[in-house]
């Protein structure tokens, strides 16, 4: 898993020096077996301000069509003004690591946008 992290990291490093930056450690962070922690920026900076750490999104590519990325991410940190633009959204999320390319290429190429499953571990509705 490890590998996979530092794989990851490798990838998200050839990103112009603009790029986000996590304050989080590694070690903190409480990554779950199978998984991987990947830095997402929110196209919509004030839906990222509506989650916290714990709470469960789908991951959404929104381009021409709207594609789920990643349903059911777990979010570790959130850090709001990071990124590109002053007015971004930056969130550090827990997926399974069999998607994490999936969701590194569709952060770097589209737009992301969130649907927030659970909140503090209780259903929304």
């Amino acid at each position: 898993m490890l590998a996979g992290l530092a794989a990851l990291l490798a990838v998200s490093s050839l990103r112009p020096d603009s790029s986000p930056q996590v304050e989080v450690s590694v070690a903190e962070a409480d990554i779950r077996t199978g998984e991987v922690l990947i830095p997402v920026e929110v196209s919509i900076p004030a839906a990222s301000a509506l989650v916290e750490s714990g709470d469960i999104i789908d991951l959404v590519a929104v381009g021409d069509t709207a594609t789920v990325v990643a349903a059911s991410a777990r979010v570790v940190d959130r850090r709001a003004g990071g990124g590109m633009s002053p007015t971004s959204g930056l969130l550090l999320v827990s997926v399974p690591e069999s998607l994490a390319l999936e969701v590194t290429h569709a952060a770097a190429e589209q737009a992301l946008a969130i649907v927030i499953r659970q909140q503090g571990g209780s259903a929304t509705g």
